[in-house]
């Protein structure tokens, strides 16, 4: 290093010392001075200089809803094509309502005129086949379970709740087949479900009647084994057997009977398999 009038310098052998800016300096390439036998250490400000810009912050990273969420929302169009039309629900409010009214009117009335059961003869409405008899089953179908009256009626309340969860939780409304079907098994089991909780019962009669179903349908068929005669039966049992066939038809034949649902332009889903083969093969040849 060499002192020289004030002046701080480096002392360079052979290459050039670039000086450096601070602030609002510029780097500008020093003069050689040859008292100090080299090229000085030399700070030059030039106030004409733009300021260095400070550092960039990091840019915060906005992670989208559905990233963000565990369980991503469904858009309004998908929510409504999931939601249960409320048509659904006056089928099946409906159904099972004049099912049990109807079961039970009509046993009241024809227990009124016929009498407890032995009382009267059947009352014919075809001859031989058809007629009206009144009796009491205290068991399930065909008389089986006799004397369980209680524990068919505790079966018939889960039946009962069970068929809510699927049609309105499970949205198995949303097919119509579905809410007629399990409209009138409920408007059964609720028809039945009155007489096993003994609510018809009076003091006087068997015990055993407690927790029996009033029947007065009578069906027979002369000579065929089974039919001669059929076990009585009445408009509540008739209402279970069509609704169970009803679910067993869906079970063989599933997504045919299934009521199209609307999409987000107001049109069915399902479509006839002809105009889905003609879109098909006007879009093959526009890409084409």
């Amino acid at each position: 290093m060499a002192m020289n009038s004030g002046k701080f310098g480096l002392t360079c052998v052979s290459k050039p010392v670039w000086a450096i800016g601070l602030a609002n300096s510029t780097v500008k390439p020093a003069q050689h001075d040859p008292e100090l036998g080299g090229f000085p250490l030399q700070l030059r400000f030039d106030s004409g200089a733009q300021p260095i810009p400070p550092p960039a912050r990091p840019t915060a990273i906005t992670i989208p809803p559905a990233m963000n969420s565990a369980t991503p929302e469904l858009d309004s169009s998908a929510a409504s094509s999931l939601a249960v039309p409320k048509s659904r629900v006056v089928w099946f409010v409906a159904l099972a309502t004049l099912g049990a009214v109807a079961d039970l009117a009509t046993k009241s009335a024809i227990f009124q005129w016929r009498g407890l059961p032995g009382m009267n003869d059947p009352w014919w409405i075809i001859d031989g086949v058809l007629g009206i008899e009144t009796a009491v089953n205290i068991g399930a179908v065909f008389g089986i379970g006799a004397g369980k009256g209680l524990f068919f009626a505790a079966f018939s309340i889960v039946a009962a709740i069970g068929i809510l969860v699927w049609l309105f939780v499970y949205r198995a409304a949303q097919s119509l087949w579905l809410t007629v079907a399990l409209g009138m098994i409920t408007g059964g089991i609720i028809g039945n479900l009155y007489d096993r909780l003994g609510m018809w019962w009076l003091d006087g009669y068997p015990p055993q009647w407690q927790s029996g179903v009033r029947d007065w349908i009578l069906f027979r068929i002369e000579g065929f084994p089974g039919l001669d005669p059929w076990p009585n039966f009445n408009i509540a049992d008739s209402l279970l057997v069509v609704g169970a066939g009803m679910l067993m038809y869906q079970s063989f034949f599933p997504g045919q009977l299934d009521s199209p649902q609307p999409d987000s332009n107001g049109k069915n889903d399902k479509q006839p398999a002809e105009s889905k083969n003609a879109e098909a093969k006007h879009d093959h040849v526009a890409k084409s």
